[in-house]
């Protein structure tokens, strides 16, 4: 993948379905947890610091840092 594009916009142009809704960071329908690399998120208007600290990242705003991020939904 490629910034600017999200895992989740990375994933649909791959054929890869992932589950989402609104596409903004604010509904948390994409949640997924990231098992290896970093994540940042362009905005996150769900997730608590708990949450991100145990690794859950939202697919449609997330961008990996730093090389490759292994995510399950």
């Amino acid at each position: 993948m490629e910034y600017p594009d999200s895992i989740l916009k990375s994933a649909r142009k791959a054929g890869i379905s992932l589950p989402y809704s609104c596409e903004t960071g604010r509904c948390g329908n994409c949640v997924a947890l990231c098992r290896k690399g970093t994540i940042w998120h362009s905005n996150n208007e769900v997730l608590m610091d708990a949450d991100i600290a145990r690794g859950m990242i939202l697919t449609c705003t997330g961008h990996p840092v730093d090389g490759d991020a292994e995510i399950v939904v």
